[in-house]
Parts: C-alpha cells; sequence; structure tokens
C-alpha cells in the first residue's frame, strides 16, 4: 500500500509536531471541561433536570469528538513513524477506518450542534412564556432520541457516500479521492444543512428573541424588599443565559466552521476535481489536524 507511486504523495506528508501538541492540548482542556460539566450534573441532585440532560448531552458530545480529533491525528502519527507495521493494510482497510472515525465525528458533532438549538427553542419558550411549564422529562426525552436519530442518520450520508483512496498517510477527509463524486458531494452539502446551518440559524433566532425579551421587560414592583428578591432572580436568570449563550458561541465557533469549510471543498472538487493544488500545504495542515 505504502509506495512512491502515487501522484499526491507529497499532498499528504501533512503531519507537524507543534500542530499535534497544539491540537492535544485543546482537546485535553476540552476534554476537562466537559467532563467536569457532566460530574457536577449527574452528582448535584438539585441539578438533575430536564434542561440540565440536554447539557450534559452536549458535553457528551463534545468529550466524543475530541477523542475522535485525538485519534485521527494520532493514526497518521503512528503511520508515519512505524510505517512498516502498517504495511498490509489495504484500502478497503482505509475505508473502513475512515468511515468509522468520520461516522463518530460526525455524529458527535451533529448531535452537539442540535442539542444546542433544542436548548435555545426551550430557554425561549421558557422566557416567552414564563407562566407555562418548561420541557418535562418527557418532552426532553423525545428531544434526545430526535437530535440522535437525525444526527445518525445524517452521519451515514457524510460516512459512507465517500470512498477514499490509498495514501502515504491516512487521509480521512476525502478530498484528495479520486472517487469523489456528484453524490458525495451532495451528501456532504446535505449533512452540513442538516446538522449546521438549520441549527445556526435557530440558535441564533433563539438567543435573539431572549436578549431582546431580558433587556427589554419591565417589572412594575412597588415593595422593596420584593424588588430587591425579584431583581436578584432575574440577574441570575441573565447570567445564566449568558453563561449558555457563552458555551454555545464557543460550541459553535469550535465545530461549525469546519463543517462549512467542508461542505465548500465538497462543492469546489466537483466544480474543479484539482482545485486544492492553489492551495498551500499550510492549509492543508491547519485543516487536517483539528477537523
Amino acid at each position: 500500500m505504502f509506495n512512491g507511486s502515487n501522484p499526491n504523495y507529497t499532498l499528504h506528508v501533512w503531519y507537524q509536531l507543534p500542530y499535534s501538541i497544539a491540537v492535544y492540548f485543546l482537546c485535553s482542556l476540552g476534554i476537562l471541561f466537559n467532563l467536569t460539566v457532566c460530574l457536577v450534573i449527574f452528582t448535584k441532585q438539585f441539578l438533575q433536570q430536564p434542561l440540565n440532560r440536554l447539557i450534559a448531552n452536549v458535553a457528551l458530545s463534545d468529550m466524543a469528538h475530541r477523542l475522535i480529533i485525538c485519534l485521527k491525528n494520532t493514526v497518521p502519527i503512528a503511520i508515519s513513524t512505524y510505517p512498516h507495521a502498517f504495511h498490509g493494510l489495504t484500502v478497503v482497510s482505509v475505508n473502513t477506518i475512515c468511515r468509522i472515525t468520520n461516522f463518530f465525528a460526525a455524529t458527535s458533532i451533529s448531535n452537539s450542534l442540535l442539542s444546542l438549538a433544542f436548548i435555545g427553542m426551550e430557554r425561549c419558550h421558557t422566557i416567552q412564556h414564563p407562566f407555562k411549564s418548561p420541557y418535562g422529562r418527557r418532552k426532553t426525552t423525545v428531544i434526545l432520541l430526535s437530535s440522535w436519530s437525525i444526527s445518525i442518520g445524517g452521519s451515514f450520508l457524510i460516512a459512507f457516500a465517500i470512498n477514499f483512496e490509498e495514501n502515504k498517510i491516512i487521509d480521512c477527509t476525502g478530498i484528495y479521492s479520486i472517487d469523489f463524486r456528484f453524490t458525495s458531494a451532495i451528501c456532504t452539502i446535505i449533512f452540513a444543512i442538516i446538522s449546521c446551518v438549520i441549527p445556526l440559524l435557530v440558535i441564533a433566532i433563539c438567543y435573539t428573541m431572549i436578549i431582546a425579551k431580558l433587556y427589554v421587560r419591565k417589572i412594575p414592583l412597588y415593595e422593596l424588599s420584593y424588588k430587591r428578591k425579584i431583581r436578584k432572580m432575574i440577574q441570575k436568570k441573565k447570567f445564566s443565559i449568558t453563561a449558555l449563550l457563552s458555551s454555545t458561541i464557543l460550541s459553535i465557533m469550535s465545530t461549525g466552521p469546519f463543517i462549512i469549510l467542508y461542505a465548500f471543498m465538497a462543492y469546489r472538487k466537483v466544480i474543479d476535481p484539482r482545485f486544492y493544488l492553489s492551495y498551500p500545504s499550510g492549509f492543508w495542515a491547519f485543516f487536517k489536524c483539528p477537523h
């Protein structure tokens, strides 16, 4: 499998130690942060509420994605360091490895963004209708099942619609694959719309409505003690909404751009199969490591 006859050989020597160290460091921070969130939610009795289950689901998905990133960065390192140990790898083996890792990576990204969209809808519902009951356990369970079902279904598109050619170092993006057909590009774009564009629109609309409602609402209060108490409650609610909004934005910033970029490259590959030659090698090193 690993020989110099591949015309794309030089394009696949992208592994660099500084990028890998940075990726491992950022992934470790993400795993530690999300693990802390899960432990706090699962160990504190008063935090075991339906909304917090959605937050824990986001944290678990983000942890899974960080682990997949580490795995996708470790495999090329192992192959480039010990090439003889992987000499028996076939194209079928490469396809299997890439499809499995891409499936889990796509599922975790999609589930995280969809869960954030559902959280935004729940918060918007609570703020817009303060006297109505928030989402209960049954509705939260339906939301979780829907999020995972959509994520898994969409991930099959991205994972099994692309065939990967043999490379010096395993390339699991499919960008260099000769067999990257129009069908593959369509599947990639559909996945990007379902898993990124729609959730981002929902999140943007919901949080815009939440912020507008929180900062425009004026409650007529007459008794001083009651007024202070209500003010504290409102301040705490605003703080929690702000914290949730910040975590949402950070999660989107870490995953959304790569989905959009991948869809763009899939579209360009259909128009011009050799478009990637116009990009410098540093671009591919940046893209492959964190994705």
